[in-house]
């Protein structure tokens, strides 16, 4: 039984702020790591900013050769696929245990003339990076191979494990809903077997694995140690709400720990920075464009990727190093990203597949070769070549192995399929035509609220496809005769990809911080208190008077027997929030709210212990809020009710107690007893991305910090995306 936590004046804290003087926030990195969490495919950059190309820019890299890659010699390719597959299982693994062999896959056949594999092994790596999950979890490419299998109760498995559109679980808007509740029975399924408690656990699991191989090609072939000063960079949709930012700083962090990245920074913590995937992929896209931009122009952003299709319009606010000033419109989005098309020709083929049965047998079936053949060259090469043209859109050949010719069909042949130019139309025009009408629509909204767009910029993996910019490009000239515009199209020059644009813009972002938003917090953190119940205090003050109210009743204290109301909250950090246009009279200063690099909360924390107590323990609980503002309502208060629990921290007292430096207490009434109280200065600091928790006694400025009472938690969330320390 720990002592009782009180608050003996809930409205008094001391607040103060200090100037940055880490010198750690100035030094260099030996990695810069950029994580482009799609909704299809999921890409990884990295750059060692100390090491620079001729011209004395970053030189960027992608993160390649992930396990089962069907194409590992394809550069620039998107990344890899954003799914993950879950076995039939009941329990989740520890590192130490022996990963058993998948049930899935094949024993490779045993031979007496086999060499020596122990030479290529790397490290002390376990068997499979995926097993830090559960034994048999798949993520990736992985997930295409086990589509290789004949066994259709193979397949069925697969169905029943399989995650999808992970990243659209934090996508809170309409737009989403059917997709996210298309994994409602998979995920319950999961929580149902232990393998995961939470939905965002599927989040971590699969980055737990791309970083954990990100790791393994780092070490090997760039000379990344435990001791490499590492900054990690995870991007963010401008649509996300803070709390889905939250989820997904939580997911990357604990991913991180689990794939074996060593935290280097001064507090003992991985040094993250948050990026909007907009201002990433707006600052890749132009890097050599930046001498046709202007302060104040307004862009479009059209990011067209695999699940959806985003348009936002933009101002720049500054050119060198780009920076966006606020949408001066609400984004759209449409469902018609790049895996419509993948639908759309799976569906065609399908279809036609169904005049050769004879190809289902020895346990191979139509969904097989779609899964296994037909869709990977759709997906890495069909899909980028095509570009309706007639002229240009040879037929494009798939080898089907046994495949007899149908004479009654063009795209039936011996030993393979063929697509036609109009197959190509009829997957592509639809898809096509509706992210054109988003454009057209976002073009319309911008100029009806008295914007000139300047440029639509296509990024996402979406935006290499010669179909799409060839038929954006026409109805954008078409535009333009029609209202006498001059808005250009601009997109990644020729032969590099778009696919990787967020991941090498976020570490272009995160190389220069300067000019970022400023640093005003969009979390509020708070502790959780128990208040002295006073009435006549509560009367004569209006933030405390809801402490009247029926639901607030006190209960005495059987230590000190005082009343107290149990189990509230008070904010010493508080959210400001976003606001659009002019300021209102009730509306916080923003500049007055501005948190400098080096921020410090600091207020008294009282704990109770009975004479016969043998230790004194204390507990301290931390919570986070992207809503709450309000001090001391209970914790399950409508008030509170987006709070969730950050971390505790725990200490020892009781060498205190021992040393005779606390006198003993008689109760306040004859329901207590004997007692200890034990007052101490709590400091919250906020150094740059990280709030500090520490406690020290006794609680003034003399107070040395009592040990076990520091801990350091990652905040990067708390701020707009793109925040820097200044």
């Amino acid at each position: 039984m720990r002592g009782i936590q009180t608050s003996r004046n809930p409205r008094k804290r001391r607040r103060t702020q200090q100037q940055l003087t880490e010198s750690t926030l100035d030094s260099i990195d030996d990695f810069k790591i950029a994580v482009d969490f799609g909704a299809t495919f999921t890409t990884v950059a990295f750059a060692k900013p100390k090491e620079r190309n001729g011209d004395e820019t970053p030189a960027l890299y992608v993160i390649d050769n992930f396990p089962s890659d069907p194409y590992p010699d394809v550069p620039n390719k998107a990344g890899v696929p954003t799914q993950s597959w879950y076995p039939p299982r009941g329990r989740r693994a520890t590192r130490q245990e022996k990963p058993q062999t998948p049930s899935l896959e094949v024993e490779e056949e045993r031979r007496t003339d086999k060499i020596d594999d122990s030479i290529f092994q790397r490290g002390d790596t376990i068997a499979n990076f995926n097993d830090k999950v559960c034994p048999g979890y798949r993520s990736g490419w992985e997930i295409q191979e086990m589509y290789k299998s004949h066994d259709p109760s193979v397949r069925d498995a697969i169905k029943g494990g399989l995650v999808t559109w992970l990243k659209l679980q934090l996508d809170s808007r309409s737009l989403t809903k059917e997709l996210r509740n298309e994994l409602n029975d998979v995920l319950q399924n999961l929580k149902d077997m232990k393998l995961i408690e939470k939905t965002e656990d599927v989040i971590r699991d699969f980055l737990t694995a791309i970083l954990s191989h990100t790791k393994e090609e780092l070490e090997h072939s760039h000379g990344l140690t435990d001791h490499s000063k590492i900054e990690f960079i995870f991007c963010v949709p401008v649509a996300w709400r803070t709390r889905s930012r939250a989820i997904m700083g939580k997911a990357f962090i604990e991913a991180l720990d689990k794939a074996g990245f060593k935290a280097t920074n001064a507090n003992g913590r991985h040094n993250v920075f948050m990026v909007n995937e907009a201002e990433a992929a707006a600052t890749y896209a132009l890097t050599d464009r930046m001498h046709e931009l202007r302060p104040n122009e307004t862009f479009i952003l059209l990011d067209c990727g695999g699940g959806t299709v985003d348009a936002g319009t933009f101002k720049v606010a500054n050119t060198y190093p780009l920076r966006l000033a606020l949408q001066v419109d609400h984004p759209q989005g449409g469902l018609c990203g790049s895996s419509y098309l993948n639908q759309r020709y799976r569906a065609m083929w399908k279809e036609r597949l169904q005049r050769a049965p004879y190809l289902e047998q020895n346990g191979q079936t139509i969904d097989g070769i779609l899964d296994a053949i037909i869709m990977p060259e759709f997906e890495t090469r069909i899909k980028k070549r095509a570009t309706l043209n007639k002229g240009r859109d040879p037929p494009m050949i798939i080898d089907i192995p046994y495949l007899e010719e149908d004479k009654n069909t063009h795209y039936l042949r011996k030993g393979c399929i063929v697509t036609s130019h109009d197959d190509l139309v009829e997957v592509f025009s639809p898809v096509v035509k509706d992210i054109s009408a988003l454009m057209s629509d976002q073009i319309r909204r911008a100029t009806e609220a008295d914007f000139e767009v300047d440029k639509v910029v296509l990024v996402g993996g979406f935006a290499d496809s010669k179909v799409l910019q060839i038929f954006l490009e026409a109805e954008l000239e078409k535009i333009n005769k029609a209202n006498r515009t001059a808005i250009q199209i601009i997109w990644s020059k020729e032969k590099q990809s778009s696919g990787p644009a967020v991941a090498k813009g976020a570490i272009l972002r995160a190389l220069d911080k300067e000019h970022g938003p400023k640093r005003l917090p969009r979390m509020s953190y708070g502790v959780l208190r128990h208040v002295p119940y006073e009435p006549q205090i509560a009367r004569r003050d209006p933030k405390l008077k809801h402490l009247l109210a029926w639901k607030y009743k006190p209960k005495t204290n059987d230590i000190d027997g005082r009343e107290y109301i149990h189990n509230v909250i008070e904010w010493p950090i508080k959210r400001v929030e976003k606001h659009r246009g002019e300021k209102s009279q009730n509306q916080r200063n923003e500049d007055e709210c501005k948190l400098k690099p080096v921020h410090l909360e600091r207020f008294d924390s009282t704990h109770l212990f009975s004479a016969s107590k043998r230790k004194w323990v204390c507990e301290e609980i931390i919570y986070e809020s992207p809503r709450c503002v309000k001090d001391n309502y209970l914790k399950d208060d409508w008030e509170n009710k987006e709070a969730e629990e950050l971390g505790r921290v725990e200490f020892d007292l009781t060498h205190l107690k021992k040393q005779g430096l606390i006198q003993k207490q008689g109760p306040a009434s004859e329901e207590g007893m004997t007692h200890y109280e034990v007052t101490f200065q709590v400091d919250m600091v906020v150094i740059d991305r990280d709030l500090k928790f520490s406690a020290r006694w006794p609680a003034d400025e003399t107070g040395g910090v009592i040990e076990g009472s520091q801990r350091t938690f990652s905040i990067v969330t708390a701020f707009d995306p793109g925040t820097g320390p200044e």
